[in-house]
């Protein structure tokens, strides 16, 4: 087509359609969205559904207690009603049987212990109270029930049930400071506490008891319920060697209700724990009981600060006197001060007695504070034929903590100087109370007649023997008298044979009735500021071995055996010397142990804190990782085999990577205790654990356990191990005055010390 000049054709018009796709980010954003909502709808619905069901049907949510804490956890309605005899059916079916009930004042509930019968106990003895433990106790309900109305025929609902385990033996002699093992103590007897309690609530004492040597001790646990939320709660372990049971009192005034009070004295030192109720911290949580202590400093008074230093160190009357002429500062301090004036009555109580043994005098005397007439007495008794050096030997360290306590607070004070130099002497020489002296000197600037070197020589003859002049040159250590207390370890056997002439005794021998010869081998003692042990290197004289040890006619010794529940007293009564063994002749009443026997005056070596693998693997995980290793190694060894990891462990732990094989091991025996102790000197405390094996025996009416020991430094390096030693453990750590605690060996039928070699870098 032909188109004239100018002429402009029609142009097509040309749809062009253009797709924009969102950002990532922006879908993302609504992706997530999205989720959310359906995941608050899923939580707001399943919220509902749970409420509804705690309301409705408890029981079909009872897996919620598995994963909530036991002061958070609910009750569950509904259950099978039972009556008494019902409940003891489906009990003996499991080798228990039933408590006595205790009825749940102003409630409509049952407090009832499950019991079960301990292994030791054979034939009739099943019967008696002190052969069936309590392995639980529940809490029971019903409507029909009435305090007087006839308990066979209420049926009864469960509420709620407590599992109960028992007291640790170490835990139970504690305040003895006596040889003890971490086996559980069976608790065998529930009580309702006596006393006013705190709150509504039902509180109870579960029991035990145990004897050691003299001492009946009472052990147990606190446990209160809780009425309104229906809830056992288990609150605190307890031990009383004076035999009491805790009980409400009113001992401070400014807490308004009553308090719970432990007696723990030991002898003459009173020693009280008094508990308070506190209030939960946040809802839901359950109340607790919180000590009193004097270690929490809670004001910077001086006179308050020495108050607190004596009350510690034993001195209550004296703290007392600092602290109630000072002002009121609030209601901690207030409660200090009450818990004081609590062991102040004691201690005066006992000062103003008369008592029949004038050591015991003199100790009550001085535990008040009243060193003056203390002193008196102790001249009184020195004129009467008593060793004075082994009296103040056998109390010296509770001697001079006073003694350095009271010159803290006031440095003069001359008479509890004559005091402190008296002790020092009695353990060592006169060289030693010299060099004492002159690090406490007198700061008043006013001489005292009671510090002049007559005065000091006169106060240190007292420790000499009446029969004998006392010296007067204080270099040189006191006459033929004891170098110190009787501190020793030993092994204990029965004396098949017996002859005087083999034995030095300072008095005729004579073997009391309904009694038998024990030969002890001593295995080490303390000697003044040094530690032996066999063989000795000793005069070759068995009168000067018995001075040597500070033996006196009525020196005594405890017996501990491990297959026996207590200890037993040793008199001793004998010595005997050979070729750099020494053995001691005692007398004691008859008994058949199984295991052989330990004889120990030394106290034990307590734990600087006990922590559990895990709690430490936290602290130090590059450490623990190498023990973890360490330890399977070990118990390959010796034919054992790491715990299967508990229930409810994540699968992911159990199956971890081999690079990381401590984080299965953790997650097995993570819970294991860890006791850490200074045993090498080095400055950091080592790492004890404690495994408990099982022995291949086909005899099942023994114990088939053995509980070994290892040993770890700080590094993580192993120290010592007798998972490997089938006739090895050890039996106690002992703490050593001026030298290494010694490990006590159990090795077949006999004991030896081990202590830690500096050069070997070994136990030997």
């Amino acid at each position: 087509m032909n188109h004239k000049s100018g002429d402009n054709p029609k142009a097509t018009p040309i749809k062009v359609s253009i797709w924009v796709d969102e950002l990532p980010s922006v879908r993302r954003g609504r992706g997530l969205f999205a989720v959310a909502s359906v995941g608050a709808i899923a939580l707001l619905t399943w919220s509902g559904w749970l409420a509804v069901s705690l309301i409705v049907n408890p029981s079909s949510v009872s897996w919620l207690n598995n994963i909530l804490p036991e002061w958070g956890r609910f009750t569950l309605p509904g259950g099978t009603s039972q009556t008494l005899a019902e409940i003891a059916a489906q009990e003996a079916q499991l080798g228990r049987a039933l408590g006595e009930p205790i009825a749940a004042p102003a409630t409509q509930d049952l407090l009832l212990p499950i019991l079960e019968t301990q292994s030791r106990c054979r034939g009739s003895q099943t019967r008696d109270t002190a052969c069936q433990h309590i392995v639980e106790l529940r809490a029971y309900r019903s409507n029909a029930y009435r305090p007087n109305s006839n308990l066979n025929s209420t049926k009864f609902e469960l509420i709620d049930r407590l599992k109960v385990t028992g007291i640790e033996e170490l835990m139970a002699i504690a305040p003895l400071r006596q040889l003890g093992g971490s086996r559980k103590l069976p608790l065998n007897y529930v009580t309702l506490i006596e006393g006013e309690p705190p709150d509504a609530s039902v509180w109870l004492n579960l029991s035990g008891e145990l004897q050691r040597g003299s001492a009946g001790i009472k052990y147990g646990q606190v446990v209160r319920y809780d009425s309104q939320r229906d809830r056992l709660q288990a609150l605190l372990p307890w031990t009383s060697p004076t035999g009491q049971m805790p009980h409400w009192q009113q001992v401070t005034g400014s807490h308004k209700q009553n308090e719970l009070v432990v007696n723990q004295a030991v002898g003459l030192e009173p020693q009280f724990q008094v508990y308070q109720a506190r209030l939960p911290r946040a809802p839901g949580e359950p109340l607790r009981l919180e000590a009193i202590v004097l270690t929490e400093i809670v004001s910077n008074q001086p006179r308050y600060r020495d108050g607190l230093l004596l009350a510690r160190n034993g001195l209550w009357s004296d703290a007392l006197k600092l602290l109630t002429d000072r002002g009121q500062d609030g209601s901690a301090v207030q409660a200090q001060i009450d818990f004081i004036a609590l062991h102040a009555q004691v201690t005066q109580a006992q000062a103003d007695r008369t008592w029949a043994s004038p050591t015991q005098q003199i100790a009550a005397l001085v535990i008040d504070g009243r060193w003056g007439k203390a002193l008196e007495a102790l001249r009184s008794v020195r004129a009467s034929g008593y060793d004075i050096k082994s009296l103040l030997s056998a109390n010296a360290e509770s001697l001079q903590r006073r003694v350095e306590a009271a010159l803290r607070v006031d440095s003069d004070q001359p008479v509890i100087q004559q005091w402190g130099a008296m002790t020092v002497a009695s353990q060592r020489d006169r060289s030693a109370a010299a060099t004492w002296l002159r690090q406490h000197p007198l700061h008043s600037g006013v001489a005292s007649s009671a510090r002049s070197p007559q005065s000091i020589q006169q106060i240190l003859a007292l420790l000499d023997p009446l029969t004998e002049p006392s010296q007067t040159d204080p270099s040189q250590p006191i006459a033929n008298a004891p170098s110190g207390p009787l501190r020793l370890i030993g092994s204990v056997s029965p004396l098949t044979s017996f002859r005087a002439s083999d034995w030095y005794s300072p008095r005729p021998l004579v073997l009391p009735d309904r009694q038998v010869w024990h030969q002890v081998k001593v295995l080490g003692f303390q000697d003044g500021q040094r530690w032996q042990r066999s063989p000795f290197n000793l005069p070759n004289s068995e009168k000067l071995a018995w001075k040597h040890l500070g033996l006196t006619s009525d020196s005594q010794i405890q017996r501990i055996s491990e297959s026996e529940e207590s200890a037993q007293t040793l008199s001793i009564k004998a010595v005997q010397w050979r070729s750099g063994n020494l053995h001691l002749l005692a007398a004691a009443p008859a008994t058949h142990p199984t295991q052989p026997a330990i004889a120990l005056t030394l106290p034990l070596l307590a734990p600087i804190d006990r922590l559990t693998l895990t709690s430490l693997s936290q602290q130090q995980p590059q450490q623990i990782a190498t023990v973890l290793t360490t330890l399977e190694q070990q118990l390959q060894q010796a034919g054992q085999q790491l715990p299967a990891a508990p229930v409810g462990t994540p699968a992911s732990t159990q199956a971890s990577a081999p690079e990381h094989p401590e984080t299965q091991a953790l997650a097995q025996i993570g819970d294991w205790q860890v006791d850490r102790l200074e045993l090498t000197g080095e400055g950091q405390p080592e790492w004890v654990i404690t495994i408990r094996t099982d022995n291949d025996t086909a005899d099942r009416t023994v114990d088939r356990t053995t509980d070994h020991t290892v040993i770890f430094s700080s590094a993580g390096a192993l120290l010592y191990s007798d998972l490997s030693l089938s006739e090895q453990t050890i039996a106690a750590i002992i703490d050593v005055p001026q030298g290494l605690p010694a490990l006590l060996i159990h090795k077949g039928q006999r004991y030896q010390i081990q202590q830690w070699s500096r050069s070997l870098q070994r136990f030997e």
